[in-house]
């Protein structure tokens, strides 16, 4: 066999496309998960899980208290506020007996002094709460940041803080932030690092402030502050809702809370965490999250950062983490969607049935990570495993293609020795239907030869000689096309024809007589034409046409193939051939018994003119047979 048959070979087995899907696999997983799309639908995707999984209850720890426009309009002051309204409010926080307060703006930002009020009376004010966390942030310049990452890259920077003001009534932390390039904020960090100084944040502070003041009894339901920086440094915030989903009380509400309501609100705040925030929009300190857009919120609706600090705390005191599944794991998925994918897909030759299983397997994924993500809290990204999926589809048909139109190309090539091409294109359209390594069939066989050529042969040149068979050899062969014959092989001034093979045909032996009528009369007009005249011979042909079963297919060696017909058809239509004379057509017992069930209503005048022959013996045959003689004028 030859080197490019051997390739041509290997290209359509079933190892060569475990080969390519493999490969295909191993880019996906290299690269998929690396490009920018593939990161935003898997993100994307992580916000669709919080909307599947719905709403879960808020921490009751938690309470919002709201610098919203209510507030401004009810207390008739804009910000920054006044010394005498903070005092009134932290002092009516006291009264509540919260636990913690968590301030999220620096503080005298919004503060202006006043000289009827002293600092001193507002840092008491503070300092009679149990725990006061300030906000604190670093503004820099940005060379470099990494997101998801806890070091913070800067040219220089400038640590703005409400504690140096008043360091004695609480703790600070960094309310620096970070979002994920498409815009949404999903993660937090419990502190960072800045030209090698770490700063706790915001979030942190809250929770250790919370924490450390808990009695043992209850202290115990709680990751230590030391664990916590450990191991989950930086984590998925596990978003309890929407917007408002949290406790919430306006600013105003505390201000102007009358003596009456102390206790009836106490029951409700007392030892909670109020987050101190603005929440109206000129503020812009509003994020895109999770559940900004999903059904449990009217349109879309960012979240102050005040409720993303809600979350974060949320998702600490709930010891709720969300993980990311472990690269080994997903790995291990990985592996077996792939495996699977290639295995179905070289199994299955068609895109058509192939197209469920890619829908299958990719519904099994998204289940896969809806399930858990919301039994576990695991996240399991979909979109290298999808895209692969897809990918392995994709290639196995490209190749499929590739092999199937090589395939043709070879077949069509080989095919048009044989007959026309509208012939050719007719059998591989019928796909699967169409064999040629080897097959019994029925099928009419015609040998037609020249008479008395071999006389005239020896009277021209062989260059003469070829150019006339040649000139005979198109027309019978045109005439052979024309009526659907597989031209079978050229035996020196004879041509060899199979009717029924490889292309299926209703009624061979129809078609086989109409062909041997029409190459008889085609002998006629030849003979006229001048170049003929001028030799002084007239062409005639005797042809023999038998009709039965015979093996039809490529035969011979590696080296030489040929598309034929053996069995004892082809040897009974060479016989009689060699009985008819110029002008004739021998047909045998069966081809007329066909023809005759055929009814072919052109054929019927030249079948009532058909003379029959009985008990001729042929060489090679015990048995005499019958033959039928059709005479054309």
């Amino acid at each position: 066999m030859s080197v490019s048959k051997k390739i041509n070979k290997f290209k359509g087995s079933k190892s060569f496309m475990v080969m390519v899907l493999a490969a295909v696999s191993v880019l996906c997983y290299l690269y998929a998960n690396n490009i920018i799309f593939g990161r935003a639908f898997d993100y994307k995707w992580r916000d669709m899980l919080f909307s599947m999984r719905g709403p879960e209850p808020a921490n009751e720890n938690i309470v919002i208290c709201s610098l919203d426009e209510d507030s401004f309009e009810v207390l008739e002051e804009e910000l920054p506020f006044s010394p005498k309204t903070y005092i009134k409010f932290f002092e009516n926080l006291r009264k509540l007996n919260v636990k913690v307060v968590g301030l999220d703006f620096i503080l005298y930002e919004f503060y202006k002094s006043d000289p009827d009020t002293s600092d001193v009376a507002l840092k008491n004010a503070l300092k009679n709460l149990d725990s006061v966390v300030f906000a604190s942030k670093i503004e820099n310049y940005f060379k470099k940041q990494r997101i998801g990452t806890s070091e913070i890259n800067i040219i220089s920077s400038k640590h703005k803080t409400s504690n140096k003001y008043f360091s004695e009534t609480g703790v600070s932390g960094l309310i620096n932030s970070s979002i994920n390039f498409d815009g949404v904020k999903r993660g937090s960090q419990l502190q960072f690092t800045s030209n090698g100084k770490k700063y706790e944040t915001f979030i942190f502070k809250l929770y250790e402030s919370f924490v450390s003041g808990l009695k043992p009894e209850e202290a115990y339901k709680y990751i230590s502050t030391s664990e916590i920086l450990l191991k989950r440094n930086e984590f998925i915030i596990n978003y309890a809702g929407g917007p408002k989903h949290f406790n919430e009380i306006p600013f105003y509400a505390v201000v102007e809370m009358p003596d009456s309501s102390v206790e009836m609100l106490r029951k409700k705040y007392e030892n909670k965490i109020v987050i101190v925030g603005p929440t109206y929009y000129e503020s812009h300190d509003f994020f895109n999250v999770p559940f900004s857009n999903t059904r449990y919120v009217k349109g879309f609706q960012s979240m102050a950062g005040v409720e993303v600090i809600a979350n974060a705390l949320h998702t600490l005191l709930e010891n709720n983490f969300i993980d990311i599944l472990p690269k080994s794991s997903y790995d291990l998925i990985f592996a077996v969607a792939a495996a699977l994918s290639i295995l179905t897909f070289t199994v299955i030759r068609s895109a058509f049935l192939g197209a469920p299983f890619v829908l299958i397997y990719c519904a099994c994924v998204l289940w896969l990570s809806i399930e858990m993500f919301i039994s576990h809290k695991i996240i399991l990204d979909v979109f290298g495993l999808v895209f692969t999926i897809f990918a392995v589809y994709s290639a196995a048909n490209a190749v499929k293609i590739l092999v199937v139109e090589g395939e043709k190309r070879h077949i069509k090539t080989t095919l048009s020795r044989y007959m026309s091409s509208s012939v050719v294109d007719k059998v591989l359209s019928q796909g699967d239907t169409v064999n040629l390594s080897g097959e019994a069939v029925n099928v009419a066989v015609m040998f037609a030869d020249i008479r008395n050529f071999t006389s005239l042969s020896e009277k021209l040149s062989a260059e003469q000689t070829v150019h006339t068979l040649n000139l005979f050899f198109k027309n019978m062969v045109d005439i052979v096309f024309l009526n659907e014959g597989t031209l079978d092989k050229y035996i020196g001034d004879c041509l060899m024809v199979v009717f029924g093979a490889p292309k299926p045909l209703h009624n061979p032996a129809s078609a086989a007589l109409r062909c041997a009528m029409a190459m008889q009369k085609a002998t006629i007009a030849l003979s006229g034409e001048k170049e003929i005249r001028a030799l002084n011979f007239n062409f005639g042909i005797g042809v023999g046409i038998s009709f039965g079963k015979c093996v039809v297919g490529n035969i011979g060696s590696q080296k030489r193939m040929e598309y034929t017909a053996i069995g004892d058809v082809v040897n009974t239509a060479s016989r009689i051939q060699n009985l008819a004379g110029e002008g004739e057509i021998i047909l045998n017992g069966a081809a007329f018994d066909k023809l005759a069930a055929e009814n072919d209503a052109s054929l019927k005048d030249a079948l009532a003119g058909a003379i029959k022959i009985d008990s001729v013996s042929l060489k090679g045959k015990e048995e005499k047979v019958d033959i039928y003689k059709i005479k054309i004028n």
